[in-house]
């Protein structure tokens, strides 16, 4: 992970505290290499049967979808709520 440069943030000291705050317990990384591991593992297998001209490790891109509250902004507003196929024709665009 890339860390935040303390001169691009507006408020002394808060890296530093954002740091403390927002630590992955070890048990969670652990458990997160090792499904990525996996999913690259057979990522790369499947690269292989097709004979692939790249080697080239997958790039993994996390969403983080605000349901709950974007979901009553949404009704609130009269939009149609998103829907996963929005989210799925997104993660397409970057493969």
């Amino acid at each position: 992970m890339t860390p935040v440069s303390s001169t691009s943030v507006p408020a002394p000291g808060l890296v530093p505290r954002l740091e403390r705050a927002f630590r992955f317990h070890p048990n969670h990384l652990e458990a997160a290499s090792k499904t990525l591991a996996k999913i690259s593992d057979l990522h790369k297998s499947r690269k292989k049967k097709k004979k692939s001209k790249k080697k080239q490790d997958p790039v993994f891109v996390g969403i983080h979808c605000r349901r709950t509250d974007h979901d009553h902004f949404e009704r609130e507003k009269g939009m149609v709520p998103l829907r996963p196929s929005y989210f799925l024709q997104a993660m397409d665009m970057y493969r």
